[in-house]
């Protein structure tokens, strides 16, 4: 189906609008710039995308991905997932591609792909839309955990991207009280939007849902580090909020890879959305870098 016969006037009209956006402070952070194209956006990686290695972090590039789509079909996010297949180095410019599938009425079923001199780095796939249903009811429950302003914030590390983000603890264990025993697996943390109190974009809880890692190392009980192979986002109720509660819960350690899932509150206890990601996990060494077994992947 070409994009010509998806045309939709219900859609060009919300398109623009939504494309409006792109050169936003959120947009900006995570390095998505439009182009004359409307299916087509660049990505910048810079410092406050990357990690720590100087690479691409997979819930930028993700998060990238979700808004890029947003902007170009004109529709909210439903759900996304992203496979992350190579790294892209601080200082490259991302090719962004949008391609709208199937245009119903109501949803929209799209793909983005981002890669770099003609190869791939990420690859997206989502649902867009709204409909009106007269139930709307949340039957999970945040956990009762002190208030932003009452943990201890998050050690300042090597990252801008985590820096930014003002993490603190609130449920779980800091690296330097790990001691070897595996926790209960469940642990949260604050986040506090870098704008500050706003309305929560699908970017946000992309990036957010990328820093399920950090709960890992509570949950086996000594550091441990990792690659993301995919994230999977599932948008909830949207609302403005100052801090973000990252409510994770590592589901399975085996064969080497990590599943876990996290809930995304608001600082109110509205659900935001809910994450989920798949990882290499490693564990690090006593020189602080993780023990590979096998060479890195391009």
């Amino acid at each position: 189906m070409t994009r010509e016969a998806m045309s939709d006037p219900r859609i060009d009209r919300d398109q623009q609008v939504v494309r409006e956006r792109g050169s936003g402070p959120r947009m900006s952070r995570l390095g998505l710039t439009p182009t004359s194209d409307a299916h087509r956006w660049h990505v910048h990686v810079h410092d406050q995308v990357a990690t720590s290695t100087g690479a691409l972090h997979g819930g930028c590039g993700f998060g990238a991905a979700v808004e890029a789509m947003v902007a170009t079909i004109g529709r909210p996010l439903v759900w996304a997932t992203a496979q992350f297949v190579a790294h892209a180095a601080v200082g490259t410019v991302l090719d962004l591609e949008v391609n709208p599938v199937v245009q119903g009425y109501r949803v929209t079923q799209a793909r983005a792909s981002i890669a770099h001199g003609g190869h791939e780095v990420l690859t997206a796939v989502g649902t867009f839309g709204t409909r009106e249903f007269p139930i709307e009811h949340t039957w999970v429950r945040p956990p009762d955990v002190p208030a932003p302003s009452d943990c201890p914030p998050h050690e300042r590390g090597r990252e801008v991207l985590l820096d930014a983000w003002q993490g603190r603890t609130a449920l779980g264990r800091f690296p330097e009280e790990l001691d070897g025993r595996p926790g209960s697996g469940r642990s949260a943390a604050w986040y506090r939007l870098p704008e500050g109190r706003r309305m929560v974009g699908p970017g946000d809880l992309a990036v957010l849902g990328d820093f399920l890692l950090l709960d890992l190392s509570d949950a086996v009980g000594h550091r441990v580090t990792g690659n993301s192979l995919d994230n999977t986002l599932r948008m909830g109720i949207p609302a403005a909020t100052e801090w973000v509660l990252v409510d994770t819960q590592v589901s399975l350690l085996a064969r080497g890879f990590g599943s876990v899932q996290a809930h995304l509150w608001s600082d109110d206890g509205v659900l935001l959305g809910i994450a989920a990601q798949t990882m290499i996990v490693r564990s690090v060494g006593s020189d602080g870098r993780p023990i590979r077994t096998t060479k890195r992947y391009a």
